[in-house]
């Protein structure tokens, strides 16, 4: 005897997430009066999609791989101290975007803690129907959600820009004319900058005299061996010699500094 299924009955009154397509599902969360609390993924995701930053605009920013010099010239956008006092959810609208984020390369990045609160915002934005951001110092101007991710990034970039110039600034008070051959050989070593995240170089520490950041220009590239996550460092008698002869004195400090940095299971040192 041939057995027969009961059949399976579908009310169509109740959409869910697995028998509606993806655009029904977000329409309905996005400006119907949801809060952004315990959301789905597909709402979270489309968040993820709406923070992410475009090819295009990534761009826009330095190369994955950037030299020390290249980077001290590199000029970007002044990070702005100035407090805002609206709350962050009166920057989103509803109105279509205007602006892309070339726009942003050249003029004033909002302070880091008010664009934490803009990103924590951006949630509930989406679901109230929010499709964009008004600059935070220039009205007319519309930006998509991308813009707070890449204010991200230029703020990393400009903390990086920062420290190196002023590594460079120390350098050129330290060293005179006789050595200016040295930093000769930091416009052609090629490394990831901190904004990154990938090493650790500018988190050495810091020597009495000599900022690891100085210490780190001076090294040759034939002495620099950088992975995803290591910085392998070879120095040896001979690189004291030709290197820190001015810096004899600072030789302990230095020697001492490289014993700290073998203990760091990011960073691997050798002396051979």
């Amino acid at each position: 005897m041939t057995s027969v299924s009961k059949p399976i009955c579908i009310d169509n009154d109740l959409p869910s997430d697995e028998t509606s397509s993806p655009a029904t599902s977000l329409d309905l969360w996005i400006g119907t009066g949801r809060e952004y609390h315990d959301v789905p993924k597909l709402v979270s995701n489309e968040l993820s999609r709406r923070l992410s930053i475009s090819a295009a605009s990534r761009s826009l920013l330095p190369p994955d791989h950037i030299s020390i010099m290249q980077l001290v010239h590199y000029q970007p956008p002044h990070l702005s101290e100035a407090n805002q006092f609206h709350t962050p959810s009166s920057y989103f609208s509803a109105t279509l975007p205007n602006t892309d984020c070339g726009y942003l390369c050249n003029h004033p990045i909002p302070r880091h803690d008010f664009l934490n609160k803009l990103r924590g915002s951006s949630g509930q934005a989406m679901l109230d129907g929010k499709v964009l951001i008004q600059h935070w110092a220039t009205s007319g101007i519309y930006l998509p959600f991308e813009a707070l991710s890449f204010w991200v990034l230029l703020i990393d970039i400009c903390d990086s820009h920062r420290i190196w110039i002023s590594a460079k600034r120390w350098l050129e008070t330290h060293f005179t004319a006789s050595h200016n051959t040295l930093p000769g050989v930091a416009s052609f070593r090629h490394f990831r900058s901190n904004w990154h995240k990938a090493t650790a170089h500018l988190e050495l520490p810091r020597f009495v005299h000599l900022p690891a950041v100085c210490f780190l220009y001076y090294i040759p590239a034939a002495n620099i061996t950088l992975s995803n996550n290591t910085l392998k460092l070879e120095l040896t008698t001979q690189f004291f010699k030709t290197i820190y002869k001015p810096l004899a004195d600072l030789k302990p400090l230095i020697l001492k500094g490289i014993k700290e940095l073998g203990s760091r299971k990011e960073t691997t040192n050798t002396d051979n």
